[in-house]
């Protein structure tokens, strides 16, 4: 019999973190994969190719702007083959990465799909092209990840004119037109990759603002920069359902009570993910799987252990925020308290960064206006616009800003908020500034570089300080 210390389950950000942490403290370590690359969906179907997208867009929507400051650039070639060509050869670089980690720290890889037999002996039997094995665990960590759902409205997202966001990484050509159902981080971040290589994006969100989540300034300035592209957004809408055909998709929906219809080369379903249902054999006790999820998710405490023993799961198979970093933190909390089953290792959640790589793009940390519950004569909001940065003058980037709320009687720092060029980079001084409880004072008393775009923290820090130094 094959026994590991710990076999985890999915190769993402979470999973190979977890593993070759778990393997450098000495624990007997294997991992999973059912996908043929190693990294999960985050470098093969996520994070690294839609902001290698993004910033590809990016770089083409600066030539535009070139020709302000005398440089006219002629006959530029948008090769799209040779971008997705690009894309697809770092997403193996970094899959090869991943292979190293691993093996460098001793972990044993099984390639294949991954089904448990039996919960309290942790047995899983491993099917892959070549053969199956079962092996067994003292401790299982979940990292199954999520995918993208084939089904919306009972309407079969085919992969030819109607698509979900694996499908449109690898589409062959720019669309002319692009028709977008879901105004969340997905769908946005999409329409900004399309709308800067000039396709007509239309995006339609159900509720009643795109980007329900983030901070409503932000959402304002995202909304001008999509008009400027001529991204249509209509909110309150009610997708009825979608056709297709050779020459596009026509998606037909409720506005206002009255029907509409919208016909494009091609529809984006952005519409949430969802947590794959056959990683348990159909013999395994369902009173012990009910035990383990809890609405769709894996049901976990604040060190990622299950109700049931040895069992942990991270990332966005669980109830917390889907993101990469998060993934990763946690799954180095569920080793810690796997070593250690007294380990105070937690996460504060409330705490971690959060980025949309949208064009321009949005940062933060900590709460929003619309989720604080003090009584506004308690707050300060403090905000300090890109406009009057001379480094964002010269880099033709004034659309943006730096908003801080902070305490008024402390001046603790509750919430920060950027939008604006390289904000997911600007994030990681005032995050860690709350991760250490620092206050604005401390901000505020730190030299920043000049010209720098981050200068402009320590001027929203001065705002809140009341010592503004531009007027």
């Amino acid at each position: 019999m094959t026994l590991y210390e710990l076999v985890v389950i999915g190769s993402g950000p979470g999973g190979y973190i977890a593993a070759a942490k778990a393997s450098q403290l000495g624990m007997s370590t294997a991992i999973i994969e059912k996908d043929s690359l190693l990294g999960g969906t985050c470098l093969h179907r996520g994070c690294i190719p839609t902001k290698f997208l993004l910033h590809t867009a990016e770089k083409y929507g600066d030539i535009e702007k070139l020709t302000k400051i005398g440089i006219s650039c002629k006959g530029v070639d948008l090769n799209w083959s040779k971008i997705q060509a690009y894309k697809n050869n770092i997403l193996k670089k970094n899959a090869y990465g991943v292979e190293q980690i691993l093996s460098s720290n001793n972990v044993k890889i099984y390639q294949g799909v991954a089904q448990i037999l039996d919960i309290k002996q942790k047995a899983i039997k491993i099917t892959s092209k070549e053969d199956t094995c079962i092996i067994h665990a003292k401790n299982i960590i979940l990292a199954v990840g999520s995918t993208a759902k084939r089904n919306f409205m009972h309407i079969n997202i085919s992969g030819y004119k109607i698509m979900n966001s694996d499908d449109i990484l690898n589409i062959r050509v720019i669309p002319k037109s692009l028709t977008i159902i879901g105004g969340g981080v997905v769908g946005c971040e999409f329409a900004s990759v399309f709308s800067n290589f000039g396709t007509k994006v239309s995006i339609l969100e159900n509720s009643n603002n795109i980007l329900p989540m983030v901070d409503k300034d932000c959402r304002v300035e995202l909304m001008r920069a999509f008009s400027k592209k001529n991204v249509v957004v209509q909110t309150n809408v009610q997708v009825s359902h979608i056709t297709e055909n050779e020459h596009g998709a026509k998606t037909f929906y409720n506005l206002d009570n009255k029907k509409n219809d919208i016909v494009s080369e091609y529809c984006l379903v952005a519409v949430g993910r969802e947590v794959s249902s056959n990683l348990f054999s159909a013999n395994v006790d369902k009173s012990i799987l009910k035990l383990l999820f809890k609405d769709g998710l894996f049901d976990i405490d604040n060190r990622m252990k299950t109700k049931v023993g040895g069992i942990y799961a991270i990332g966005d198979c669980v109830n917390t925020p889907w993101l990469a970093h998060v993934a990763s933190s946690e799954g180095l909390v569920a080793v810690n308290a796997i070593i250690n089953s007294n380990s105070q290792s937690t996460i504060e959640y409330s705490k971690i960064p959060k980025c949309i790589y949208t064009i321009p793009s949005i940062a933060w940390c900590g709460l929003n206006e619309d989720q604080i519950n003090l009584s506004r004569e308690y707050i300060k909001i403090s905000k300090f616009p890109f406009l009057r940065s001379g480094k964002a003058s010269v880099m033709m980037e004034t659309q943006g800003f730096v908003k801080l709320i902070t305490d008024r009687e402390t001046d603790e720092i509750i919430g920060t908020h950027i939008f604006g060029k390289n904000s997911t980079e600007l994030i990681a001084e005032p995050s860690f500034a709350m991760q250490i409880d620092a206050t604005v004072n401390e901000i505020s008393s730190t030299i920043h570089a000049h010209p720098t775009l981050y200068e402009s923290i320590y001027e929203a820090s001065l705002v809140a300080l009341n010592k503004p130094l531009h007027g």
